[in-house]
Formats: C-alpha cells, structure tokens, sequence
C-alpha cells in the first residue's frame, strides 16, 4: 500500500486518499482523536483515553478534517 499523503496546516490537517486498492466504500469507519485538550489534562496528573467517533458505512476515498495539534488514527473496515 502507497503511504498517505499527509498535508499540515495551522489550523486544519487532511489526510489523502490513502491508496485502498481501488476500493470504492467502507463498511466502517473510526476515528481514534488524541487531542491536545486530552493531553493538557496531564499537566495535572490526568490520564485520559483519545476520544472515538464512529461514522459507519462511507464512499472512499474519504476527507475528513482532523483537530490542530491532535493524533489521529484512522480505521477503516
């Protein structure tokens, strides 16, 4: 599989068609967040999980709009 295109902005990061052997949908769809508000809990001894949002069935290749200074993990079935 070719590695993403992977395009960093200030305010927006976008990830690219990511190169699913011509697949056309997915039957699901996640998104792991691990946002800076999440890792600012830290500073007082907070540990807390990266969110998780689920958007089911989707047409691919997929955009989607990814919070500044976060991590993201991608799953897509």
């Amino acid at each position: 599989m070719p590695p993403c295109s992977i395009e960093s902005r200030p305010i927006v990061t976008q990830v690219r068609d990511p190169g699913l052997s011509g697949q056309s949908t997915a039957s699901t769809v996640a998104v792991q967040t691990y946002s800076k508000a999440i890792y600012d809990q830290s500073q007082s001894n907070v540990w807390a999980a990266p969110t998780t949002a689920s958007f089911g069935a989707q047409s691919l290749p997929l955009t989607l709009t990814l919070a500044p200074w976060s991590m993201n993990v991608v799953i897509i079935h």
